[in-house]
């Protein structure tokens, strides 16, 4: 007889910490966390004048993608709350710079909260740089940060 004590390793912590929640940063950069099964049409009914779009499916050249609003956010996206009038404009790299590293200090702010924790954090961003043209290939860029206690 003993006592047995399993902790789990950092990296399972984060996927299962990622895979149960949808993230929505605004354009202040607020994070809004979703742990059940919520609608595109309630993320906006508390923000008239924004529309939601996926990270994954921003490009250069092309406009912000609006979600549907009967779509559910699906867990370990991340979103973007942008105002209307960002929707019809097409997205520059500049823009896709801005969003990158809007997400980036949240997702660093978040990291923070959670070293509070005995778990060792470790946060990964990808978005994906391309244009309507090489939609089909597009160059990932990636924005990576690791911290331990």
């Amino acid at each position: 007889m003993g006592i047995c004590i399993s902790i789990e390793p950092a990296k399972e912590r984060e996927d299962l910490i990622q895979k149960s929640e949808a993230m929505v940063i605004d354009a202040d950069g607020k994070l809004q966390k979703f742990k059940e099964q919520t609608k595109v049409r309630d993320v906006i009914s508390q923000n008239p004048n924004c529309f939601l779009c996926n990270a994954e499916s921003i490009y250069v050249d092309s406009c912000f993608p609006p979600l549907p609003d009967t779509e559910e956010l699906q867990f370990g996206q991340i979103y973007f709350l942008l105002p209307l009038t960002k929707q019809n404009i097409p997205v520059t790299l500049p823009d896709l710079c801005t969003l990158a590293i809007r997400t980036a200090s949240v997702l660093r702010k978040r990291d923070r909260q959670m070293q509070s924790s005995p778990f060792s954090s470790r946060l990964s961003l990808s978005l994906r740089v391309g244009s309507r043209k090489d939609r089909k290939s597009p160059a990932d860029s990636s924005i990576r940060r690791a911290s331990s206690l």
